[in-house]
């Protein structure tokens, strides 16, 4: 009787450690460049779509470390091999009810990755290759729920005004710059030009020529704020089209009532961005406003938050002890939005996940004193940020009323706080 109960304990004892051997190789498992897709198409017309019935998310881009920037999860082999006969720039995106990523491997071997080009759903504009590209689609963050991801995948014709400019030195434009610190500019925005030309969901109308040329010399995400001043005659709203050196194009999300200013904020990159300051409606004034241009470097993206949490209605009050950021990884948050001052971190200290409508009041409260920051990125790559609260120098704002994740940081007035200030992160549904 002894024996047959240690040979029972033995035969589980082992089926438990190939249960954890085998847990952790899957969790192990690195990107494969090169790997057989689920799904392989020799793309022959225009435009070709599929569906990814369930997003996976066991290898963590950010550790693969195979792009710059890249965060999140995606499964170890493609999820789709596209292949032309001819060089073709290809319009790759997802759309999904999560907040998914992309990763793209073209034939040349050359790795893009892309976040949020539209909401939340990523969407990539290739160079002109021929052979096999590669695509992965996952999740910014692992997720108990299963997600789908319908993908469309769009061939640019070299008409197509879509196409990224074989160097940005061959496009003639207005001013060209070397963005070293926020800078701001008189634009005339508008022209005959449609937007839309520029990028299929885009809405208005500019010059054919860009306004702006931005030179980064390191790698960061810019953000475009246009405005038309209270003397500007004109009747309708400004817009931003913006095209980065890998040739993703961001633009306005129109407005349906008329407004006085409008902004763009692009996922990380160095090199050449292309601006375009146009109106939503026709104006042959080409009315006059102020462009004010912020590099906001890498770690302003969030990647690989302290926490995540996902809210619903109803949810529970939450308090989250957390820190401000320090001295060594302090990086400006200045001009990145309205009322954006201080320093933060190289990371988010919370993401937090909202549905449609739901407003959350934030705040953070110190326990060893100090003067922090607010600064959040919502959804749309926007920034709200706050300084000094109804009570004292701790900072106070309210977030939320659009679908998607939040990036929360918090920050210091000064960059020269060595120990970081140890406080809350106090969360509560908004009366």
């Amino acid at each position: 009787m002894t024996n047959v109960s240690c040979r029972s304990l033995c035969v589980a004892l082992g089926a438990c450690l190939f249960a954890m051997c085998v847990s952790e190789k899957v969790h192990a498992q690195a990107l494969q460049p090169r790997g057989n897709a689920d799904e392989h198409v020799n793309l022959r017309g225009d435009h070709w779509a599929h569906t990814i019935d369930e997003l996976d998310g066991r290898v963590d881009l950010e550790e693969a470390g195979v792009v710059e920037g890249g965060a999140g999860y995606v499964r170890p082999r493609p999820d789709i091999a596209i292949t032309t006969t001819d060089a073709v720039a290809l319009q790759i995106g997802a759309t999904s009810d999560f907040d998914t990523v992309m990763l793209v491997r073209t034939p040349s071997g050359r790795f893009l990755f892309n976040d949020d080009t539209n909401d939340l759903n990523p969407e990539i504009m290739t160079e002109a290759e021929r052979g096999t590209f590669r695509v992965w689609v996952g999740v910014i963050a692992p997720d108990r729920e299963v997600f789908s991801a319908e993908v469309d995948v769009v061939r640019v014709t070299p008409t197509g005004a879509a196409q990224r400019p074989a160097a940005a030195t061959e496009v003639e434009t207005g001013t060209t710059i070397t963005l070293t610190e926020p800078r701001t500019l008189q634009v005339a925005a508008g022209g005959e030009h449609l937007a839309s030309e520029h990028h299929r969901g885009c809405a208005g109308y500019t010059s054919r020529r860009p306004d702006v040329a931005v030179r980064l010399e390191r790698a960061a995400s810019l953000s475009a704020f246009l405005r038309f001043g209270e003397g500007v005659e004109t009747d309708t709203s400004p817009i931003l089209v913006v095209r980065t050196p890998s040739g993703q194009v961001f633009c306005t999300v129109p407005e349906r009532e008329q407004v006085a200013e409008t902004h763009v904020t692009t996922p990380s990159e160095t090199g050449t961005f292309l601006i375009w300051a146009g109106t939503l409606d026709p104006d042959p004034r080409s009315p006059r406003g102020d462009l004010r241009l912020t590099a906001i470097s890498a770690p302003h993206t969030g990647r690989r938050p302290q926490r995540q949490r996902t809210l619903r209605r109803g949810f529970r009050d939450l308090e989250i002890e957390t820190e401000s950021a320090t001295y060594d990884e302090a990086h400006s948050a200045d001009g990145i939005g309205d009322d954006c001052i201080g320093y933060i971190g190289e990371r988010a200290n919370l993401f937090v996940r909202l549905p449609r409508g739901l407003r959350v009041d934030l705040g953070f409260e110190t326990v060893n004193g100090g003067d922090t920051t607010l600064v959040v990125r919502n959804p749309d790559g926007s920034f709200t940020c706050n300084d000094d609260g109804s009570e004292g120098f701790d900072p106070e704002t309210t977030i939320g009323g659009e679908a998607g994740e939040y990036r929360i940081f918090v920050g210091d007035i000064m960059a020269d706080n060595e120990g970081g200030h140890v406080g809350a992160l106090r969360l509560s549904e908004a009366r």
